[in-house]
């Protein structure tokens, strides 16, 4: 049998409410301070940049299933892209999301007329853009 719990030498909330925790990602260039970076990054938390469904191109998850990953391609080389997973609204890069877990989003419009994606600067990626080639190729064993 549970013995009852005394809580009158504690403060209330401490016992009722929660406290938050927040998840930090180490990364190897990391000096030790770890406060300020989070695992994820929210899309609201990052300066997207709209790009028009020009630069990108509606790919196969490794199910087959059409329209599951959006490829897009580097504004600086149009042989290179980024992968994200297809979650609705927002997209997960699959390239940093598997180098170490962290969570890079972008989101997708749902204007089917014009449809466009907001993606983040290339210096939030934690991963390499991949060779255009290499991920068409895969695309076809899919």
């Amino acid at each position: 049998m549970l013995e009852p719990f005394d809580c009158s030498d504690s403060d209330i909330e401490d016992v009722v409410k929660p406290k938050r925790r927040r998840i930090l990602l180490l990364s190897d260039e990391s000096d030790g301070d770890h406060r300020d970076k989070s695992l994820q990054s929210s899309p609201k938390s990052l300066k997207l940049q709209k790009i028009p469904s020009s630069q990108w191109e509606w790919g196969c998850d490794a199910t087959g299933n059409v329209k599951m990953r959006i490829i897009v391609y580097d504004k600086n080389d149009k042989n290179k892209v980024h992968e994200y997973r297809n979650g609705g609204k927002k997209l997960l890069c699959l390239g940093c999301n598997s180098k170490n877990g962290k969570y890079i989003w972008a989101l997708r419009s749902d204007d089917v007329e014009n449809p466009t994606i907001s993606i983040p600067p290339p210096e939030k990626h934690v991963c390499k853009p991949r060779s255009l080639k290499e991920v068409r190729e895969q695309q076809k064993n899919f």
